[in-house]
């Protein structure tokens, strides 16, 4: 039986040709995640980039406990998927690459992802570590680190347990980085991360406090010299987008209004805007220097002092710094007569 063969002509060839390219090239740069939660039937999740990218934030509904998300990715990258109960959670994506997750909203400790090495790894892990003992938990954690240096969750880990913490470990964060630099010699968030380590250690408690320069709103030149003699000083990063920082503000010129402590204070405002941060000052009147360098948190000053979130804090005793990254409350009682530093 003859059988017609269906005619294609040439320029409709390449035209379909370019639109199957342009589609491989495009699913090659995107990332695709399912998910199903028992226990959380509807509600928004939040997904960012945990380098910053704006591309690839945007919010996720859930329906009936399920939700997709599809989003570009053009470079192996780490997104962080937040939970209506501002639990975070790790992603780690790659271009092309697709990924599930399974779990329980009343459980979150035993979430479970898959889909790639990275995934199925920090699932491994956060398994291993959901029962385990705080002292044995920490031990986990530097074996997994050392053990998958050339992984980004290593990476993600070491940030999160031993710098991005309540009670941070920059001589440990140091060690640890000595594995991820051998394993992984090219790669930019690693060397980044290794500069930020090596500033936090610089200026960490029981260190002098570095070589810095700040303008003030008032146009005075400020450095570290001006905090040598005895007496206590707060230095102060905060931004206005931060309600925290704005509290933490207002607590510490309060104090001073009502001489319930003595101390100097700088206040470095990371908003980049001089006119609203004069506003504010005058508003609420605040006591002590302050400063909005333009570059924000790269700013030179802000990096020797290694100001990485808002708020954040440290507090100088003869040029020396005794205490850092306080919440208002240990931070209040260092600073109110009779309490201990």
């Amino acid at each position: 039986m003859y059988r017609m063969r269906s005619y294609c002509p040439p320029l409709l060839q390449l035209v379909l040709l370019s639109v199957l390219v342009l589609s491989c090239k495009s699913s090659g740069k995107r990332f695709h995640l399912e998910g199903e939660i028992k226990n959380l039937n509807q509600g928004e999740l939040y997904v960012y980039a945990l380098d910053g990218n704006k591309e690839q934030t945007d919010t996720i509904q859930l329906e009936k406990g399920r939700f997709v998300y599809d989003g570009a990715c053009e470079q192996r990258t780490t997104l962080m998927l937040v939970f209506p109960n501002f639990t975070e959670y790790p992603v780690f994506a790659e271009p092309g690459g697709k990924a599930k997750l399974k779990g329980d909203a009343t459980n979150m400790k035993e979430m479970e992802i898959s889909g790639n090495d990275d995934n199925e790894a920090m699932t491994a892990y956060r398994l291993q570590v959901a029962h385990a003992a705080p002292p044995d938990a920490k031990v986990l954690t530097e074996k997994f680190i050392s053990d998958h240096a050339s992984s980004p969750v290593a990476t993600y880990l070491l940030r999160k347990h031993y710098i991005d913490t309540q009670h941070p470990n920059y001589t440990k964060a140091s060690s640890l980085m000595a594995h991820l630099r051998k394993a992984q010699p090219h790669a930019a968030d690693v060397a980044e991360l290794d500069k930020q380590v090596k500033m936090l250690l610089a200026a960490s408690v029981g260190k002098r406090l570095p070589a810095f320069k700040l303008t003030t709103i008032d146009g005075n030149t400020i450095t570290e010299k001006d905090y040598q003699g005895p007496g206590k000083t707060v230095i102060i990063a905060y931004a206005e987008w931060s309600n925290e920082g704005m509290s933490m503000v207002r607590r510490l010129n309060q104090l001073l209004k009502d001489n319930k402590a003595q101390f100097r204070l700088l206040i470095i405002s990371l908003d980049g805007n001089k006119e609203k941060v004069q506003r504010f000052k005058e508003q609420q009147e605040l006591r002590g220097q302050m400063a909005c360098p333009p570059e924000m948190f790269d700013a030179p000053a802000v990096q020797a002092l290694s100001l990485t979130t808002v708020p954040d804090n440290i507090i100088v005793v003869n040029g020396k710094i005794v205490a850092r990254s306080l919440p208002i409350e240990r931070l209040e009682n260092n600073l109110t007569p009779g309490q201990q530093q």
